[in-house]
């Protein structure tokens, strides 16, 4: 549950752009003008059959472009959301409540120059489900600069280092809290957006490469 709220995060914070830079530099960005009839990002699981899909579109509405992001697997929807000027307005989860989409509340999304190349991008947003509240941290910045070989190309990529941490309270008892952590490594191709990331949480450590971009269907 935390490790798709923050690869949601991630997506919908990195892709639009500001009138300044935005916080993932666009020449690692899949180009925004070949969003606007939508494209679908199909990532796979190292070593097994599994299936990740994200995807991704601009609406152009007046002088603001919208970016609509959704993940799912090949049998369920996880998140969706809407991104403006590299701020994520609306995310909801279908992961609470019965598969049921549950909005978030946006509480924290912010750039800390701390010296970094990048600097520090933390983003902080509240589920608020039927039995329990889901508080999730988002904390992201560069890692390193690598070359990373796809299709047969080696290709210039930007390596950022990211942690999640999620508590789970209780609505009837806030005393009653768990906390999970997860932390990963996004690679970003020049001219192609996330490439690879990896995840480690808890016992369990797997990295889902991209494979293919097709047109949305």
């Amino acid at each position: 549950m935390p490790i798709l709220i923050f690869f949601l995060s991630v997506m919908t914070s990195c892709m639009m752009t500001r009138n300044d830079e935005p916080f993932i530099p666009k020449e690692y960005q899949f180009p925004e003008d070949s969003l606007l009839t939508g494209k679908t990002f199909v990532y796979g699981k190292e070593g097994t059959n599994d299936k990740s899909f994200t995807d991704l579109k601009v609406n152009v509405i007046g002088s603001k472009r919208y970016l609509v992001s959704r993940q799912y697997s090949s049998d369920k929807v996880f998140d969706s959301s809407l991104a403006v000027n590299d701020k994520t307005k609306e995310i909801y989860s279908f992961s609470f409540d019965d598969g049921k989409p549950l909005k978030g509340l946006i509480v924290q999304d912010t750039i800390l120059k701390n010296g970094t190349k990048l600097g520090l991008r933390t983003k902080r947003t509240v589920f608020k489900a039927s039995d329990f509240v889901s508080d999730n941290i988002s904390k992201l910045e560069y890692l390193k600069d690598t070359l990373f070989t796809w299709k047969n190309k080696k290709i210039d990529c930007i390596v950022m280092r990211a942690t999640s941490t999620t508590q789970l309270i209780s609505s009837s008892d806030s005393s009653a809290r768990q906390e999970l952590t997860s932390y990963h490594n996004l690679y970003y191709g020049k001219n192609l957006g996330l490439l690879k990331y990896t995840t480690s949480f808890k016992d369990e450590h797997y990295s889902f490469i991209l494979e293919e971009i097709h047109d949305m269907k």
